[in-house]
C-alpha cells in the first residue's frame, strides 16, 4: 500500500505554493481573498477534478463499458487532484506532520481493504474518494486508487513535476 512520506508531500506543498503566488499575483488576488473568500471555487475545482478521475478509472465501477483504461490519462487526472489538495491544505495553518498522520491514518489496512471489496468490489475505493468531505481522507483513497492502478510514489512525483511545469507554462503563457 501506497503511504505519503513527509518529504514528498512537502514538495508537493512547496511546489503548489509557488504555483498558486504566481496565480495571485497574476490576477492580483490578495492573500485574504486567496485564503478565505475563494475557498468555495477552490472546493469545486477539487471535485470536479475527483470526477474527472473517477472518470477515467471506468473499468472499476462502468461494468457496461469494455474500453481498456488508459494509465497515462489516470495518473494526469490523479496528479490534478493532488495539485488541489495541496492547495487547500497549504490555506490550513496545521504543519505537514499534521496532514502525513491524518492522510495516513485513513489509508485502510490490506484487511480492511480486503473487508471493503469483497463486499461490494473495488466500486467502495471509488465511492469512498468522491463521497468523503474530509481532505485527508480523500488523499488517502487517492493513494489507494494509485496503489489499485499499481502506481508508486515515484511514479506520482514524476507525474507531478510534468503536470505543475504543464500548469506555469500555462500560466506565463495565458492558456490556462
Amino acid at each position: 500500500m501506497i503511504k505519503m512520506t513527509t518529504e514528498l508531500f512537502e514538495k508537493f506543498s512547496k511546489k503548489q505554493e509557488e504555483l498558486d503566488s504566481m496565480i495571485r499575483e497574476k490576477f492580483g488576488i490578495s492573500e485574504d481573498e486567496w485564503k478565505y473568500d475563494l475557498n468555495i471555487q477552490h472546493s469545486i475545482a477539487l471535485r470536479v477534478e475527483l470526477h474527472e478521475l473517477v472518470n477515467e478509472c471506468h473499468d472499476v465501477w462502468k461494468y457496461w463499458k469494455q474500453k481498456a483504461v488508459n494509465p497515462d490519462r489516470i495518473i494526469d487526472e490523479l496528479v490534478d487532484v493532488i495539485h488541489f489538495l495541496h492547495l487547500i491544505m497549504n490555506k490550513m495553518s496545521f504543519n505537514t506532520e499534521y496532514h502525513i498522520g491524518k492522510i495516513n491514518k485513513h489509508i485502510p489496512t490490506e484487511e480492511q481493504l480486503k473487508d471493503v471489496t469483497n463486499y461490494l468490489g473495488d466500486v467502495c475505493k471509488i465511492n469512498h474518494l468522491i463521497k468523503s468531505d474530509n481532505l485527508h481522507e480523500t488523499y488517502a483513497y487517492l493513494l489507494v486508487l494509485a496503489d489499485h492502478y499499481a502506481f508508486t510514489l515515484d511514479d506520482i512525483e514524476q507525474a507531478y513535476d510534468r503536470k505543475n511545469a504543464e500548469n506555469h507554462a500555462r500560466q506565463k503563457r495565458g492558456t490556462y
